[in-house]
């Protein structure tokens, strides 16, 4: 990460150590909006002039004010910040902050989460960084397409950061922000219904119909009609159907009760859930249909369960129940009300005598699964869990 930092999401702004540096005048800007924006961030003398002067203030020779320009927004930036070369000049973005990049890096750990607490949390990065219309106050054909392309990544932030509030089960906190998206884009669908079931799990069903209803109203004016998940929605707010509730709640499972969605990977999607026989609380690990329905799946399901449920160790979760049946496979392990380890190290890295033990306890239970012929071949923060007193 460089020394200065750039912020283009809002106004145009670059900070440095000692506070914010001037670009010292509009050319220089268009400079720097022109390189980021260009492909490969370099441009040509020529298609530069193309983008920094209007007809009507265009010299004959415009390379000697483009060099003063460049000169200028290399006193603000840093010498190293714009390369010459050949014919041209080119941006270096690997010595600049810039907050783009850290956007999209936030946006693309969010959706990669499985953790809803880390999803949320990356989401909330991303929109924190987010200060108003992209290079606010510079209107030009040729930064159109990167402006639309970061405004529909910061909508595609919004929905995750709300859908990881639904999945967690918290809706309180993010239903302002539903009823302004909601109405700021009548015909984005995901908004409202995101609306739809934020409403209904704070206990205001006619709200969420009236909101299905003012989305249909839209979607007419404009000649579409709802789709099938939003219809499907409705039908189910109107029935008061209890798996609405923070992902499947409610739902029976074979002596389980499913209370909420906990997080989801690509082979599986995780419950919170209790055994009411035992009054025991527990995770449910589902594996996805396209898998549970593969007859080499099949095969080794079983044999690896019975593997797995003689794994006896303080630091390996124990396996309580499993089960397969057409359509999907089931685990049943204990519920650790800590977390993961990758939703702690949001809050900074741990100490060094928190890193030895958890180091200590993995390598144990690892040690003790190698032992009887068990490969993890996934070992990452978010398959790492915690208890209440932080073991791992």
């Amino acid at each position: 990460m460089g020394g200065v930092s750039i912020r283009l999401l809002g106004p145009v702004e670059v900070i440095g150590a000692d506070g914010a540096r001037d670009l010292d005048g509009l050319r220089p800007t268009r400079i720097l909006l022109a390189l980021y924006a260009s492909e490969h961030h370099r441009l040509s003398l020529e298609d530069l002039a193309d983008r920094c002067f209007d007809d009507s203030d265009r010299p004959a020779d415009p390379n000697p004010a483009l060099r003063t320009a460049v000169r200028r927004v290399r006193r603000a930036l840093g010498d190293d910040a714009i390369r010459t070369v050949s014919g041209g000049y080119e941006l270096v973005l690997s010595v600049l902050d810039l907050d783009i990049d850290r956007f999209e890096e936030h946006l693309a750990a969010g959706r990669n989460a499985s953790d809803p607490v880390a999803a949320a949390t990356h989401f909330g990065r991303a929109l924190q960084l987010w200060r108003g219309e992209p290079f606010s106050g510079y209107d030009a054909s040729w930064l159109d397409l990167e402006r639309n392309r970061l405004e529909e990544a910061h909508l595609v932030a919004l929905e995750g950061w709300h859908e990881a509030h639904l999945r967690n089960g918290s809706v309180t906190e993010i239903l302002p922000s539903l009823e302004t998206a909601a109405a700021l884009h009548p015909l984005r669908e995901r908004f409202w219904r995101q609306l739809m079931q934020a409403l209904y799990l704070n206990d205001r069903q006619a709200d969420a119909l009236r909101a299905f209803q003012r989305h249909r109203e839209a979607l007419i004016d404009a000649g579409l009609e709802p789709s099938r998940e939003a219809l499907e929605l409705e039908r189910r707010i109107v029935d008061s159907d209890p798996t609405l509730r923070s992902g499947d709640g409610g739902r029976a499972l074979r002596g389980y009760r499913i209370s909420e969605r906990l997080g989801e990977g690509a082979f599986s999607i995780v419950y919170r859930g209790t055994q009411p026989s035992v009054g025991r609380e527990v995770a449910i690990k589902q594996i996805r249909a396209e898998l549970a329905n593969r007859p080499e799946f099949i095969r080794r399901f079983e044999t690896e369960a019975h593997l797995v449920a003689r794994l006896e160790h303080p630091y390996i979760v124990p396996l309580y129940d499993y089960w397969r049946e057409p359509g999907g496979a089931y685990l049943v392990m204990r519920y650790l009300r800590g977390g993961t380890l990758e939703s702690r190290l949001l809050d900074g890295p741990l100490p060094i005598s928190a890193v030895g033990r958890l180091v200590d306890q993995i390598g144990a239970a690892l040690n003790t699964a190698h032992a009887a012929g068990v490969v993890h071949r996934d070992v990452k923060p978010a398959n790492i869990l915690l208890d209440e007193e932080n073991n791992a």
